[in-house]
């Protein structure tokens, strides 16, 4: 009967020694999981800030967008509004020109080439008839665009001055009350810088009668 109660007693004691090392390894294994369990915490607030940063940067880019689209929506805007201005000053310049009928008064066997640069030139030519006398013009003013087109209406109107009003025929007497007349224009205020505005011209003055022509 002890012999029975000692192996009983072995037995128990073995069996508590597994329980035991059973409840340890089922604790160990809580501590893991619940350390798992605040990894995972951990990582999931980590991907929760990093999708709040991802959203942050999606919304700036949006609003940069945005902004961009904004910006070249103005561009385009100001660059047609320009674009208009200066095709209304083009149709002002080819107004000022001579027409085809008027430059037939004087001269049946013609040709006119004209290819700006850009929209508004500074390309003109000009013509006038007086009874036998026509004068005939053509000039590259300095610039292009806008600029040249100022300086082309600018000789058209000297040009008028000079040869319609005040009817000066003489070749040389006409470029040099231009070139004078033009530089009293540009420079009126002396404390500014001089520039180089200008032009080169080519001016014929026809006698039909005649049948010459002189040219400078």
């Amino acid at each position: 009967l002890l012999l029975s109660i000692i192996r009983q007693a072995k037995k128990k004691k073995i069996v508590n020694e597994e329980l035991r090392l059973k409840n340890a390894e089922i604790t160990q294994q809580k501590e893991e999981i619940s350390t798992q369990r605040d990894h995972l915490k951990e990582l999931n607030k980590i991907q929760e800030q990093q999708k709040e940063e991802i959203m942050a940067q999606n919304n700036q880019l949006e609003a940069q967008r945005n902004l961009a689209n904004n910006q070249r929506d103005e561009i385009i805007e100001h660059k047609e509004a320009l674009t208009d201005n200066i095709r209304y000053a083009r149709r002002i310049q080819h107004a000022i020109f001579h027409s085809e009928e008027q430059i037939k008064g004087s001269f049946s066997d013609h040709f006119v080439i004209s290819l700006p640069q850009n929209i508004v030139g500074g390309d003109f030519y000009w013509i006038h008839k007086t009874g036998n006398i026509t004068a005939l013009a053509v000039a590259d003013c300095t610039g292009h665009g806008v600029t040249g087109g100022f300086m082309s209406i600018l000789g058209m109107s000297l040009l008028n001055d000079i040869i319609v009003k005040e009817g000066h025929t003489q070749v040389d007497v006409v470029l040099n009350k231009l070139r004078e007349q033009l530089i009293a224009l540009l420079h009126k205020n002396h404390d500014s810088p001089r520039t180089a505005d200008g032009m080169d011209i080519s001016l014929c003055i026809f006698n039909h009668k005649k049948s010459m022509v002189d040219f400078a």
